[in-house]
């Protein structure tokens, strides 16, 4: 279960600004039943979190991440004091070593004057701290949301409940391990309509780590375009399209992405 509210049809752009500045506040006042907010633009995707102990939450750390962004988003955000960095981007110590730039005096740290990573999964901004992640939140606000979309876990103002439908079930495929030798295989899928919260995917894997014991085993899953822009930041794709993706447990290296 989920809530939502896109920024079309019977709901004004007043009325999502609304409800924006309604669940970032809520996520302040209660972290624990608002762990995550997305929120789906044209060109990118912004993920809210905060991180909160239940027995300090007033103490709470707010953080940020910005999918697949661009050139232009990162000088205005630069321009208006939002500290960030691009952790998954090349580590350079200068604009020169960055191929396809003309050489600059100075550092790019925050890859300011480079267009090579631009709208990849490369490009993913992560802001860290209150500060800047209200100034990111002040900067959206001011901006035209206008067919905008925003998905939270728990109930906000003018946001629709929203339920994923599960079906399950399990086929018998079959291996060719010598000739004339055929071994069968159990696969057992799972298929979620719907929008799926990081933390939702996260009990799932779980879960099959507490089925699975001391096995290892291999996870496949498919995404849809509507929900492709939400997962940029452990897709290694240039574009957010619907496309297979995969992830392994080890007993000894833990969950790995592919």
């Amino acid at each position: 279960m989920y809530w939502e509210i896109v920024s079309a049809g019977q709901t004004t752009e007043d009325q999502f600004k609304q409800a924006f500045t309604s669940v970032f506040r809520l996520q302040t006042e209660a972290p624990h039943k608002y762990p995550f907010i997305y929120l789906n633009l044209r060109d990118y995707t912004v993920v809210f979190k905060v991180l909160a102990k239940r027995a300090n939450p007033e103490g709470c750390k707010r953080a940020a991440v910005v999918t697949r962004s661009y050139l232009g988003l990162r000088k205005i955000m630069h321009n208006e004091g939002v500290e960030f960095s691009l952790p998954l981007a090349p580590q350079v110590h200068s604009w020169s070593e960055l191929p396809g730039t003309a050489t600059t005096k100075g550092s790019d740290s925050c890859h300011l004057q480079t267009t090579t990573v631009d709208k990849t999964w490369q490009s993913a901004m992560l802001v860290m701290g209150i500060a800047n992640v209200n100034r990111l939140f002040s900067h959206l606000l001011s901006t035209s949301l206008q067919g905008a979309s925003m998905y939270a876990p728990s109930a906000f103002i003018n946001a629709t409940m929203r339920c994923s439908t599960l079906r399950f079930a399990d086929v018998a495929t079959y291996t060719n391990t010598a000739p004339r030798e055929r071994v069968a295989k159990q696969i057992y899928k799972l298929d979620i309509t719907g929008v799926v919260m990081p933390s939702a995917w996260s009990i799932i894997l779980s879960s099959l780590v507490e089925i699975m014991g001391d096995d290892g085993f291999a996870v496949a899953f498919k995404e849809t375009s509507e929900t492709a822009h939400l997962n940029m930041m452990v897709s290694k794709q240039g574009s957010a399209v619907a496309g297979k993706k995969g992830v392994r447990f080890d007993p000894k290296l833990g969950f790995i992405y592919s």
